[in-house]
């Protein structure tokens, strides 16, 4: 009986029918969304923190001292990881002041990465796998609580609806006086008990407010097609086409010209030295480079380098496409590129934080802690209601 009355609770006299309704939702949608959010909001707090504790972890590889000599050439470093592994790499990452990283990934096999020394060409090392474990467990926590189709549609809709409660939360705190807001502003920590708790929810929540609705929707641009689709829509794209999830084709076995073409390919290998000499003509600024070799006969290679000479100090990519020849077949500008394309490109580091490098991580995890907080706090002041 108790349960079901501080469910129901009576409206008050001074209470609107809206207000009032908007209180019922606000407690009955939290109960019902409050553990997967604590979940969500815990390892979302968690994974913005990545890029600084793969620093810490591999500092030892990713930091080298500067040696008084040119760095190697970039093709050395490649021969040397394809010597090492007996793979052809599919990606490089040159990081001013760090180690070059190169990657090989191929679909239905063990990655490798491998950290080599720029000046001497030694293998440093390959990341901590324990470290790339728990990291993924976290992300696979975050987007689809461990089970991938019915998690994701869970994950999805409690953050729509904790929008709503963010929201609601904002009806509900708003004071009917200019005295009443400044004091609603404002913890005071001289209290304890249920006054904190209560303060704790509601100034923490107004002081979020606008950057948890903004961390949930670029997560529901990843989770629904529909939010994705919509927001590209909103920033002057065209909808976006589903994709089908088409029954595999049996490839065809390689012909004879092919295997030919292919293994003509790998002798007349890219001349990568070249080509970053005109990456620095196009792009003539300092920063991350990402070099994309390539996998299919007829292509060339993809290059990405990141400004940060821009006032937020955002990590944004300048991107350049080169044909199997060696010459330059497209530019793309991030300036230059139309809203939604710039929005597509900087979607995922946007949500993570990523995009404004070490203090951005550091922000949205805090953000990410409070978002965790609000169920918390929320259910403690409807448990001792109940008690």
């Amino acid at each position: 009986m108790k349960f079901s009355k501080n469910l129901l609770r009576r409206k008050r006299k001074s209470e609107s029918w809206f207000k009032y309704l908007v209180f019922l939702s606000h407690l009955w949608l939290g109960l019902l969304s409050a553990l997967v959010l604590v979940i969500v909001c815990l390892t979302g707090a968690i994974y913005a923190l990545k890029p600084i504790a793969h620093k810490v972890v591999h500092r030892n590889m990713l930091f080298v001292d500067t040696i008084e000599k040119q760095r190697l050439p970039i093709d050395s470093l490649v021969s040397k990881f394809t010597a090492e592994y007996n793979v052809e790499p599919y990606s490089i990452s040159i990081t001013p002041g760090e180690s070059t990283l190169i990657n090989y990934y191929k679909r239905g096999e063990k990655s490798i990465y491998a950290y080599m020394h720029p000046y001497t060409g030694e293998v440093l090392g390959e990341p901590n796998e324990s470290f790339n474990s728990f990291f993924s467990t976290m992300l696979y926590l975050h987007r689809w609580l461990l089970v991938y189709n019915p998690g994701k549609t869970i994950v999805g809709v409690s953050v729509l609806i904790f929008m709503f409660l963010l929201l609601g939360g904002l009806v509900l705190w708003w004071p009917k006086s200019k005295k009443l807001m400044k004091n609603g502003l404002k913890i005071n920590f001289r209290i304890k008990g249920y006054k904190m708790i209560h303060q704790l929810h509601n100034v923490l929540g107004f002081y979020s407010l606008l950057a948890l609705l903004f961390l949930s929707l670029t997560g529901l641009y990843f989770s629904f097609h529909w939010v994705r689709s919509g927001l590209i829509v909103a920033l002057g794209g065209e909808a976006l086409e589903q994709r089908s999830h088409k029954k595999k084709v049996q490839n065809k076995p390689p012909t004879a010209d092919f295997i030919a073409e292919q293994a003509r390919l790998k002798q007349s290998a890219p001349d990568l030295k070249s080509h970053l000499a005109m990456v620095n003509d196009v792009l003539p600024y300092v920063g991350k480079t990402r070099i994309y070799l390539p996998r299919d006969v007829g292509s060339g290679i993809r290059v990405r380098r990141y400004c940060t000479d821009n006032w937020l100090n955002a990590r944004l990519p300048d991107a350049l496409t080169f044909s199997v020849s060696g010459e330059i077949i497209k530019i793309e500008l991030f300036k230059d590129l139309p809203l939604h394309r710039q929005f597509r490109s900087i979607s995922r580091s946007l949500h993570t934080g990523e995009l404004f490098g070490t203090i951005g991580c550091i922000i949205y995890a805090l953000i990410s802690l409070i978002g965790a907080s609000l169920p918390i706090t929320g259910f403690l002041l409807w448990w001792r209601k109940l008690k």
